[in-house]
């Protein structure tokens, strides 16, 4: 066996002989083990080696032995006991002699190990290399693979559960110690199935949150998941997010082509309208529906269309005339509640073309009494008080007050242009239900005060009383839908029944005392005397029409479509 220090080689053979005792060709179990020896050559022992350990591992035992050499000179040495088959040898070197070696030292000079086949009867040639080894201080650290020792419990809550489709909401997510008073740190995140949120850190409190803007109609199943730092364990925790169907508003805007007459404004018949309706949801929640919406007018359903983000439109047009209430529903979805819009009524060619079917000029307000309480000239529209209901009238239908034991009456709120001073005109068709006819036709006066206007009946005799100024006519042979009007032109108070005067009288007072009360058909300011009939086409005027006006208005209810 050859022994080389640094990188030059030096050839160690090594020669296997057999010891007394075995017999070749038996096989017994008490067979004493092959051994061999080996002759070890040292060449150019370097200055800082005194001792070389040479050691020969075999499959049974391992055989150590120390030779003590002399820097720079060559030995030839014998190692003896050496086990035979597959044997791996090493070598070291140390700067002391042998004995001084204390078990443990740091050999100066070390190499790696040399498997050799070792059999009986045979040479084996074993070349070991021997190189100089570096010291050094080494640190070992014990890091600590138990757990962290405080346990946390994740909790999540939300701003409104159960929310609305597009209602916006906040999602809180609390991360605390099961025991202590420790407050975690690290991380947070929110997630919804295989859908999760950022990494949101976690506050001075323990708490992060998440606004979702508009939320999803439907059920939410929320984990947030705690990420720790610090001696916290994790955990998560969970919270089912409800999302109802929203409420929603519906509008509808008619932006119809119109004609005005005289101050009646209205459409033409067979003109193209056009209706776009708007559906959205209502706080909290919010969002343009999908869905249907259907439009219909008091004759039925005129047709269903398709929303898009909330919004859609009709057009179409209608053949007869009169007056039309107009709406919009909107039919719901599962996200969204259904609803429909406030009903908008329009004049269908009310006033057709002949002059001669155009009232006189200094139209205030006119009530048509078609199924509605509209004012068609101005926006003093009327409410029902009581149930008032409708029937036909001289033209399309009229008021029908106090046919039951409720009283029943319309009242118009105060409006600057219903403040009449220098002249004024009061008309409709009236028909009484008894065999007496009595009552407020139109009122807008104190009660028992000279201020402001009306026009009454009182046991069959027609009344206008202007400020101080009180009219009234003789009895009169009222029978079916009746005519009337009261004139007051700053000159004169004068009564007619179907276009003839039936009273009239001279005045001073040059203008009519003003008040803010509402205007109220078919009962005076206090809520008596009522109107029992039928009340249609009730109109005020700005000024006191002449003789030959009053005959047209009544030639006009019965000859104007």
């Amino acid at each position: 066996m050859r022994v080389a220090y640094g990188w030059t080689a030096v050839r160690f053979v090594a020669t296997a002989l057999l010891v007394a005792g075995w017999q070749s060709g038996c096989s017994t179990p008490n067979a004493p083990e092959e051994v061999g020896t080996i002759r070890v050559t040292i060449t150019t022992v370097p200055a800082d080696v005194a001792c070389v350990s040479l050691s020969a591992a075999g499959a049974t035992r391992t055989v150590v032995q120390n030779f003590d050499v002399t820097a720079g000179a060559s030995s030839v040495l014998a190692m003896g006991g050496i086990p035979t088959g597959s044997v791996v040898f090493t070598g070291r070197a140390f700067a002391a002699a042998c004995a001084s070696v204390a078990a443990g030292a740091l050999p100066n000079w070390t190499s790696d190990p040399v498997t050799v086949q070792v059999t009986s009867g045979a040479t084996a040639d074993v070349t070991i290399v021997m190189r100089r080894s570096g010291n050094a201080n080494v640190s070992v650290d014990f890091a600590d693979d138990t757990p962290p020792s405080v346990a946390t419990a994740t909790t999540v809550t939300s701003s409104a559960n159960p929310a609305v489709t597009g209602q916006s909401v906040t999602i809180t997510m609390t991360v605390t110690a099961v025991s202590g008073t420790q407050i975690p740190t690290g991380s947070v995140r929110l997630r919804e199935g295989t859908m999760q949120g950022p990494l949101v850190p976690l506050g001075p409190t323990g708490s992060a949150s998440i606004t979702i803007g508009q939320i999803a109609f439907r059920e939410h199943p929320f984990t947030a998941e705690y990420m720790p730092t610090g001696p916290f364990q994790p955990s998560s925790g969970g919270l089912v997010q409800i999302v109802q169907p929203a409420a929603t508003g519906t509008t509808l805007a008619v932006p119809t082509p119109s004609v005005e007459v005289n101050g009646v404004t209205f459409v033409q018949r067979g003109t193209a309208i056009t209706f776009l309706a708007s559906v959205r949801g209502l706080p909290p929640g919010s969002g343009g529906p999908d869905g249907f919406v259907e439009f219909t007018s008091t004759q039925g359903l005129m047709n269903t269309a398709t929303l898009t983000a909330g919004e859609t439109s009709i057009i179409t047009s209608f053949d007869t005339t009169g007056t039309v209430g107009l709406t919009a529903r909107y039919t719901g979805t599962f996200a969204y509640l259904a609803s429909s819009a406030t009903t908008q009524f329009e004049v269908v060619d009310q006033l057709p073309g002949p002059s001669q079917c155009q009232p006189p000029s200094g139209v205030v307000s006119w009530w048509h009494a078609d199924f509605n309480f509209l004012d068609a000239v101005s926006n003093n529209h009327g409410s029902p008080v009581g149930q008032v209901t409708f029937a036909p009238g001289i033209r399309g239908t009229g008021f029908v007050l106090n046919d039951t034991t409720t009283p029943s009456w319309v009242d118009v709120p105060d409006a600057p242009n219903l403040r009449v001073t220098t002249g004024l005109t009061i008309d409709a068709w009236v028909s009484g239900s008894g065999t007496t006819l009595s009552g407020r036709i139109v009122d807008k006066i104190s009660a028992f005060q000279e201020d402001g206007y009306l026009l009454d009946f009182i046991n069959d005799r027609l009344r206008m009383q202007v400020g101080g100024v009180q009219l009234i006519s003789d009895v009169l042979p009222i029978s079916g839908l009746t005519h009337v009007a009261g004139v007051y032109d700053g000159q004169r108070v004068e009564l007619y029944v179907n276009g003839v005067s039936v009273a009239a009288t001279a005045t001073g007072m040059t203008s009519v005392p003003i008040n803010n009360r509402t205007l109220r058909i078919g009962a005076d300011s206090g809520g008596g005397s009522l109107f029992t009939g039928i009340i249609d086409e009730p109109r005020i005027f700005n000024r006191g029409l002449t003789t030959g006006e009053v005959q047209t208005l009544f030639q006009q209810g019965t000859t104007c479509p």
